[in-house]
């Protein structure tokens, strides 16, 4: 370009967009990250049918649910502020940023605050300390008064909790995560670029890694199957196409170089997904050394002594011979018990009933059915460990 009245001249080596060629981007871009959003709020919905029942949602890892609610918060508020900075493409991208608020506000949080609430007394009895053996108070004498509590004893508190405290404690949690990590982001954009790509890297590879804690809780809980199929293989692709579209495709809206290590996260997901998917085929403690795996209760115990000998003698005064009897809570039938030995029989023997770590014995399929509904012992309703 030449002013002649300035006498002034500009010139270019390179290649501009045209302004109608980036906004036709950025609509193309918000599009598909709504359809993608929209994508993951399906899958999360199925999951969510899934797990219909408390013992099958205790076997949910937790922090991969508020991982990825954390990445759809962040990407909903990048959304926003991208569409206020640009007025020009402000209804695509704050569509993208309501359905991202959806995914996250309601459905997410709906779904955390499910698990948080059936997971919690497994929190409580870890943590909660071992009560201490009250003092023997002897029988009381007639005309005696009962010894006084003593001044500096503890009372005992039960821990109540409410619907509206949970989830204000969770949302209070998501936005404080939010807010620091915005602070960060920011704080960092300001620095060199070779700050900016470490942290990004770190960030990238913290976030792209909430599968690994639902690998833990299977290996932990020794269970199969936590989460659907289509739900790991639904939120893996659409959580991985952004940074494809941003990392991978020279010609993206923002015109960021391509690099090749985002087929290092690609490969990094992937395993990820082939892990769970081993662990729901070969068992989810295949590749854990037996030394490491954590102790199970087991349901399936051998009979102490004495109490074959109590069921002896109720056989005994019962008339009947060569098995033990006890009645079902549940279905209020007899249960069948082998003696304890070490052969195969024995093994099948114990096979049928059940005895839970309050000691009450059940059948195996009445207990294994009410597990599905309720970690509580049907009796006295103690927390059941998951088996």
């Amino acid at each position: 370009m030449y002013a002649p009245n300035c006498g002034l001249s500009l010139a270019t080596n390179g290649t501009g967009m045209k302004i109608e060629t980036y906004y036709s981007k950025a609509v193309s871009y918000a599009g598909m990250a709504s359809f993608l959003a929209i994508l993951q709020i399906f899958s999360l919905i199925h999951q969510m049918e899934f797990t219909p029942t408390p013992s099958s949602v205790t076997n949910v890892s937790y922090w991969t649910i508020v991982m990825q609610a954390i990445m759809d918060g962040y990407l909903c508020l990048l959304h926003l502020t991208a569409g206020i900075v640009v007025d020009a493409v402000f209804i695509p991208f704050a569509a993208t940023a309501f359905f991202n608020f959806v995914l996250v506000s309601v459905f997410g949080m709906r779904y955390l605050l499910v698990i948080w609430r059936i997971q919690r007394p497994e929190v409580v009895r870890t943590t909660r300390p071992r009560p201490q053996p009250a003092p023997r108070v002897e029988e009381e004498i007639e005309g005696e008064t009962p010894p006084a509590v003593p001044a500096n004893a503890t009372p005992v508190r039960e821990e109540r909790s409410s619907p509206t405290y949970d989830v204000g404690t969770l949302y209070c949690k998501l936005y404080i995560s939010l807010l620091v990590g915005l602070f960060l982001f920011y704080h960092t954009a300001t620095s060199s670029a070779f700050v900016q790509n470490i942290v990004i890297a770190i960030v990238g590879l913290a976030f792209y890694s909430f599968w690994i804690p639902q690998s833990i809780r299977s290996i932990s809980r020794g269970c199969r199957r936590p989460l659907s199929p289509k739900y790991v293989v639904g939120m893996s692709i659409s959580r991985l196409a952004i940074p494809l579209y941003f990392y991978g495709c020279p010609e993206n809206v923002l015109a960021h170089k391509t690099t090749p290590w985002i087929w290092a996260l690609v490969v990094y997901m992937a395993f990820q997904v082939l892990i769970l998917f081993l662990q729901d085929l070969l068992g989810p403690r295949f590749f854990v050394p037996e030394r490491f795996l954590p102790q199970t209760y087991n349901y399936h115990p051998i009979l102490a002594t004495e109490d074959e000998e109590t069921l002896q003698g109720e056989e005994e005064a019962g008339g009947s011979s060569g098995t033990h009897s006890r009645d079902c809570a549940i279905c209020m039938l007899p249960i069948e018990s082998a003696p304890s030995t070490s052969t195969g029989l024995g093994v099948l023997g114990r096979a049928q009933y059940m005895v839970t770590p309050c000691h009450h014995m059940f059948h195996t399929d009445c207990l294994e059915k009410w597990m599905r509904i309720k970690l509580e012992c049907p009796v006295c309703r103690a927390y059941l460990p998951a088996c």
